[in-house]
């Protein structure tokens, strides 16, 4: 559904009278005076459409290697000290700032994410989507079972 607004000459009013009240009064004030009103459709945002997948090793490798996409190891620092998927960053999911740091990243790149059993990925993929990233792909049982 479509909203309409008029845009009316900006009139300054009185103090004393809610916010509302003043809008209803500029437009009548503008009608009752002559002035131009002009009628505005506001289009309704678009639902962005995404996609997400959970995949299993030998699939998640594969769509790694087709897409130019961003790899997210979201396990703590020390465990991705201790190994990690070739080019992947790190981005702790643990981290009370790991949603900021997501809202850097851009959505409309292929993401894949992995921890080390699957659970911790899998939160970080419900944020990916609750955010509109366009694609995110989860690695199942994480780096746990990973094989190149």
């Amino acid at each position: 559904m479509k909203q309409l607004i008029y845009i009316v000459p900006f009139i300054l009013l009185s103090c004393g009278t809610t916010e509302e009240q003043e809008l209803e009064n500029t437009i009548e004030d503008a009608v009752e005076n002559g002035m131009e009103t002009e009628m505005v459709e506001i289009p309704e945002p678009e639902s962005k459409t995404t996609y997400t997948e959970d995949c299993d090793n030998a699939t998640f490798n594969q769509l790694l290697s087709e897409k130019q996409g961003l790899l997210i190891d979201v396990r703590t620092p020390e465990e991705y000290a201790q190994g990690h998927i070739p080019n992947a960053i790190n981005i702790d999911y643990k981290n009370e700032n790991f949603e900021s740091i997501v809202d850097t990243l851009d959505l409309n790149t292929p993401t894949f994410v992995y921890c080390q059993g699957g659970v911790r990925s899998s939160n970080a993929r419900d944020i990916l989507m609750s955010k509109q990233f366009a694609e995110v792909y989860n690695l199942q049982n994480g780096y746990g079972s990973w094989e190149e």
